[in-house]
């Protein structure tokens, strides 16, 4: 049974009615929502949509599996099961709330199904949109909320151990004024250690230290071959050689030949891209059209995906992590392209976004994802189309410079509802300033979220939403790109 339109609406006003401090959160993914008048009946509410709890999965999985793989649309069906569980138990300390959200979950999800595709994409981010508000709620519920720590003062509580000289790691995890926070980092102390930049398989064998890379692609409806899931996004340079090329204009942290690093966006003007026996560069009579621009690009050009030329022609589709480029010179489908960057000596590169911390200061925000091209459906599309605007707690990872040229790994643990809830972009941010950073840039979070040292992980990788052990190998992505610290 799938319930109507007039079901879920009416299940959404009894929500707002019964607790009208969360009525806002849930006007999220569908706008505003009129309350029922006082004393609507939300139990009875409730216990309707919880009784098509196990419908509501079969119908994510049977929906998301066109646009995603079986796995993927499993996991998505399970988060949405796992939320409205961690939502009971957020009533116990806040009923009208708890209950109200929960409410609103499954009526949002059975919406989204309702609503034209992808829908993938939406029925994740309403699962984590509603853990996220649930969180809050519970935490703002705590009798002892006035006496936790800040997460700033729980930042600086920690005691560092060394893991080799000039590096060395820290984990603190505490109930804060926010609720669960878990996060580790590492810091590498200038000159102290050699930074490398791999794609999957990643060699870490003999390394101090592994952190989770740049994005890749996931949750893309069409992805297309010879693009598969889990190929990076953006640049990757590993020992001197461009594996992927600064397609989007986005914050990356660089490392150049002498092994300084610094925080920066690289962009495709001026990239020379050789193909087919000829060089073209980027800005000198050829032009780039990227998925942040448009789906389709017009005029004369040649699309390019994973490091080949896959289309020639006029009026051509924009492969989802590649481009067309627009110019007269017309190589042939399958010839492979090379890239040199207009920067001298870059020894490694690794993209993310966006730029949190510039010059001290917080910059992340809707103006700052617009300028690195995390528009239309670039990916990752879960940035790009996000609709809560950086409201979701979500692990997060991370890389800074402090004033001291010191280099720092974050990464904050979350979807663990008793330990970690998680963190916004803006949240993230604010970490990295407690840790003494100035400069920082965003890395792919989630469940690619990994920090490992000396080969032990140190962070709480899952995929699923409460509570999953780190050991279990189902439960744990494996990583696409990584951040390689090795001794001097």
């Amino acid at each position: 049974m799938i319930p109507s339109a007039s079901v879920t609406g009416r299940w959404l006003s009894v929500a707002a009615g019964s607790c009208p401090a969360v009525a806002a959160a849930l006007a999220a993914f569908g706008g505003e929502v009129l309350p029922s008048p006082s004393g609507a009946p939300i139990d009875e509410a409730r216990a309707e949509a919880r009784a098509l709890l196990p419908s509501l999965r079969d119908h994510i999985v049977q929906a998301l599996i066109v646009e995603v793989d079986a796995d993927q649309a499993a996991l998505f069906a399970r988060r949405v099961e796992q939320v409205s569980g961690w939502l009971e138990r957020v009533a116990e300390a806040d009923p009208d709330g708890g209950h109200a959200l929960q409410l609103g979950l499954l009526a949002r999800a059975w919406q989204v199904l309702a609503g034209p595709p992808p829908r993938a994409l939406r029925v994740r981010a309403v699962a984590d949109f509603y853990y996220s508000q649930g969180g809050l709620l519970a935490a703002r519920a705590r009798p002892d909320r006035a006496s936790s720590p800040t997460i700033d003062a729980l930042l600086a509580s920690a005691a560092p151990r060394l893991v080799a000289p000039g590096v060395s790691c820290a984990t603190v995890e505490a109930i804060t004024q926010d609720g669960p926070f878990r996060a580790c980092w590492l810091v590498v102390a200038p000159g102290s250690a050699r930074i490398t930049a791999a794609r999957a398989p990643i060699d870490a064998d003999g390394a101090l230290a592994v952190v989770s890379g740049g994005f890749f692609l996931y949750s893309e409806p069409d992805v297309r071959p010879p693009e598969r899931r889990g190929d990076p996004v953006g640049l990757l340079v590993s020992d001197g050689v461009v594996v992927g090329p600064p397609t989007f204009p986005r914050s990356a942290l660089v490392v150049d030949a002498a092994g300084a690093w610094s925080v920066r966006v690289v962009t495709m003007d001026e990239v020379a891209l050789q193909v087919g026996g000829a060089t073209l560069v980027i800005g000198q009579g050829a032009t780039i059209t990227h998925r942040g621009h448009a789906s389709r690009a017009t005029g004369p050009g040649f699309a390019v995906a994973t490091g080949q030329v896959v289309a020639v022609g006029a009026d051509l589709d924009v492969p989802t992590g590649g481009f067309v480029v627009t110019t007269p010179h017309t190589p042939a489908v399958g010839a492979s392209v090379e890239y040199r960057l207009p920067i001298d000596g870059v020894h490694a590169a690794m993209a993310g976004g966006p730029r949190l911390l510039e010059g001290g200061h917080v910059v992340v925000g809707p103006e700052r994802l617009r300028a690195e091209g995390f528009t239309a459906t670039a990916p990752p599309i879960t940035f790009s189309a996000d609709e809560t605007f950086d409201q979701n707690l979500l692990p997060r990872c991370a890389a800074g410079i402090r004033a001291d040229g010191a280099l720092v790994f974050l990464t904050i643990d979350g979807r663990h509802a008793t330990r970690a809830l998680g963190a916004t972009l803006r949240g993230t941010a604010h970490a990295l300033q407690a840790l003494g950073c100035v400069d920082a840039v965003n890395l792919d979070g989630g469940s690619s979220k990994r920090l490992i040292v000396e080969g032990v992980v140190q962070d709480l990788p899952s995929t699923d939403v409460v509570g999953v052990a780190a050991t279990d190998p189902s439960a744990v992505r494996a990583l696409r790109t990584a951040l390689v610290i090795r001794r001097r």
